[in-house]
């Protein structure tokens, strides 16, 4: 298994801000896989498109990709792009939390109201 955690240079939302908690995060991914003897390949994007090709060459050698469902920001398209890139089977798996971020049946505007929701639907998914 390889755990491949890329991060773009060049996007809409790119700031170093944002990239200095993707970058720590990295850093805590590696502590971690490392502890766990699981293969973490961490990229930082140096120029825009540098990258381009990456997870497809890393495919080349893959029996399935796994990739995270996280329908937003331009991960969706990003996700979709992949899987024409790749002669491999990509499952996209649902990581963000207790219940699967695609079973609510509408977005609720704030936290509360999405707490009251997950109470309700949460203890039937638990059993």
């Amino acid at each position: 298994m390889l755990v491949f955690e890329p991060l773009r240079a060049a996007y809409g939302w790119a700031s170093d801000r944002l990239h200095r908690f993707v970058i720590d995060g990295m850093a805590d991914n590696a502590r971690v896989c490392d502890r766990a003897r699981v293969r973490y390949f961490p990229y930082v994007e140096p120029s825009a498109r540098a990258g381009r090709g990456l997870l497809a060459a890393l495919g080349e050698s893959a029996c399935v990709v796994i990739t995270d469902d996280y329908p937003a920001f331009f991960l969706p398209r990003m996700v979709d792009a992949a899987g024409e890139q790749l002669d491999v089977l990509l499952e996209a798996v649902d990581s963000n939390g207790l219940l699967p971020i695609r079973q609510a049946e509408r977005a609720y505007p704030t936290a509360h109201q999405f707490r009251r929701y997950l109470h309700g639907a949460l203890p039937e998914r638990l059993s």
